[in-house]
């Protein structure tokens, strides 16, 4: 695994940083990054919002306006995380969108597993990180007790979607999203209207055309492998170079 937590319920951090230096006031004109959302039928649409709206709130500061095109209606195609980060990997990354995002419901299996169990809230596949869900509700004892809210797994998750890896210090993770924004900028100076993903092996995608022809969408396979937020060790943040 590469994306790896910090606690066993507190997978939803990407560490301690200080934003006190991030304006994104002072960057110029935001760069755009459109989320498209696969919403679980059994999250509560104002529970979205509020996932949304902090991603936002967090982005604004390094200069990045979240927009959302589009969010369908989805059903949980599976209990574990591989059935679900295969169905998110192998669907299209269709424009506008320049990410998926799923938000997974909860039931009572959830609840029972983290009784026991190391949880998982949310994962991005590290083939081009591009692509990812996070868990949508409150619904189990170990999520309660750590104080880790849905929208803090979906900035942790949107993190990750721009580069990012776990550690103690955020500011190298700052570093990358500062990286991939001025990529996303010279992709659309270029004329491509899509903000250019990055995996953790620092390979830029620059069309949507080039993330599902990577991942094998097309013929629709499983060729994918998958970050996930598994509170088990702990890597260091390094910083992407382009």
């Amino acid at each position: 695994m590469l994306l790896i937590a910090l606690s066993m319920a507190g997978c939803t951090t990407i560490g301690i940083g200080d934003k006190s230096g991030l304006n994104g006031d002072n960057m110029g004109l935001p760069e755009v990054l459109r989320i498209c959302i696969y919403k679980d039928v059994a999250v509560p649409d104002q529970r979205v919002e509020e996932m949304i709206g902090a991603i936002t709130g967090e982005f604004a500061l390094h200069g990045l306006q979240i927009e959302v095109p589009w969010i369908r209606p989805w059903q949980r195609p599976a209990f574990e995380i591989d059935g679900i980060i295969k169905d998110i990997t192998n669907r299209p990354l269709e424009s506008p969108c320049d990410r998926l995002f799923g938000v997974v419901g909860r039931d009572y299996k959830d609840f029972v597993w983290g009784l026991v169990m190391p949880e998982i809230l949310g994962a991005v596949e590290d083939a081009t990180l591009t692509k990812g869900y996070a868990v949508g509700e409150w619904g189990s004892l170990n999520q309660v007790l750590s104080f880790k809210s849905p929208e803090e797994t979906a900035v942790h998750e949107a993190y990750h979607l721009l580069g990012c890896k776990h550690g103690l210090f955020a500011n190298s993770c700052y570093k990358q999203v500062e990286g991939i924004r001025k990529v996303a900028q010279y992709n659309r100076q270029q004329g491509q209207d899509f903000f250019p993903g990055m995996n953790l092996k620092g390979r830029i995608f620059w069309t949507r055309a080039d993330v599902d022809n990577f991942l094998g969408v097309d013929q629709r396979t499983a060729n994918y492998s998958f970050s996930s937020d598994r509170c088990d060790e702990l890597t260091e943040l390094t910083p992407r170079q382009h």
